[in-house]
Parts: structure tokens; sequence; C-alpha cells
């Protein structure tokens, strides 16, 4: 039996698993150099270091598995900080703006959650970014 007829079909993406973080690791302290803190640059770390890039995974793959970032937590986290997503489920949590001698601590959770619009689970990662006044 043969049929002419023509159906549309539409599959929309779900997303089944939220992001998993690789880095950081959940409650991680990053330890920022006062003297190396640009505006709008890469957290820059008291070792000289850069902090490494912001990573995760989704296994729910293809389009669903894409992850995108942002900053979330306390307040002035959210002042700071920005995440700018420069790769396939990567990011580079970022210094907006000059931090205040008073301000020293801030937890911050960037917030992992999938490109695909479906009723996207998330994840947030929490941790802490310590300025350190001086580099020994």
């Amino acid at each position: 039996m043969c049929s002419d007829e023509v159906y549309e079909l539409e599959v929309r993406p779900y997303n089944f698993h939220a992001p998993q973080f690789v880095f950081p690791e959940h409650g991680a302290v990053a330890r920022a150099a006062r003297e190396r803190a640009n505006p709008n640059g890469p957290l820059s770390l008291v070792n000289g270091e850069f902090l490494a890039r912001v990573a995760a995974t989704d296994p729910d793959g293809l389009h669903a598995g894409r992850v995108t970032f942002q900053v979330v937590g306390d307040g002035e986290a959210e002042q700071y900080f920005t995440v700018a997503n420069d790769g396939e489920n990567l990011g580079t949590l970022l210094l907006t703006r000059a931090i205040a001698d008073d301000d020293t601590e801030f937890e911050v959770g960037p917030s992992a959650a999938p490109a695909a619009r479906a009723h996207p689970p998330a994840s947030v990662h929490c941790w802490r970014v310590e300025r350190e006044a001086y580099i020994l």
C-alpha cells in the first residue's frame, strides 16, 4: 500500500540533563592580583597566571548540549564580573570594572545553561574570588 501524502514533522530538542562544570570546582577559591586587575580583561591571579577558562559539559549533545554562561551570585559579584562565552562550552571570567578598596571577597556563581531554549535545566556553581592587596 502506497501513499503520496506529505506530512510535515517538527522535532524540538529537549534538555534532559543539566550542564556539569569541569572548571572551576565547586567551592574553589581564586586569589586575584589587585595590581594586575584590568577592567574588561581576564582575571589575573597572584601566581602570575590568568584564571583558566570556565568549562562545562552537557550530555544532551548537539544543540541541546551547547552551554552558555553568566555570572550569578551576591550583588557585588554581578557588579564586578561577567563571563564571555568564547568557545564551545567555554567562557572567560572577566573583571568589568576596578574593584573598590573595601571589597576583598566575592562569591561568584557562574551559571551554565544549555543554548537550546526548550525547558533548559541550569547549573549554578559557587566559588570565591578573593582580591589580594599585594603580590608576595
